[in-house]
């Protein structure tokens, strides 16, 4: 008897089990890669690793830039508003509403 493996695309009638009316096997053989495929899948494999660290470590230098230097300044400035404030306020110079 002559064995034959079922493709993805073929049409049910070339099915050795589906001509005899029994259910065919679902298991369809890998392709071997090929060393070139195998090095191109690690290649893209060691690209988007290296993409995603990438992104990590701006992130986290973007953090440290806001984290160590804008915020303290940004806070520095509100207390330096609220000190002129509170001096205008002694004065009488600036009325709220």
């Amino acid at each position: 008897m002559m064995v034959t493996r079922k493709q993805p695309s073929a049409p049910n009638y070339h099915i050795a089990s589906a001509r005899k009316g029994q259910p065919a096997n679902a298991t369809i053989p890998r392709a071997l890669k090929t060393p070139a495929d195998l090095a191109r899948d690690n290649q893209e494999k060691a690209f988007k690793c290296g993409l995603m660290l990438g992104f990590g470590v701006a992130a986290l230098i973007f953090t440290l830039i806001l984290w160590l230097w804008a915020v303290p300044t940004v806070d520095g400035c509100v207390q330096n508003m609220q000190q002129m404030q509170e001096q205008m306020l002694q004065q009488g110079s600036v009325v709220l509403a």
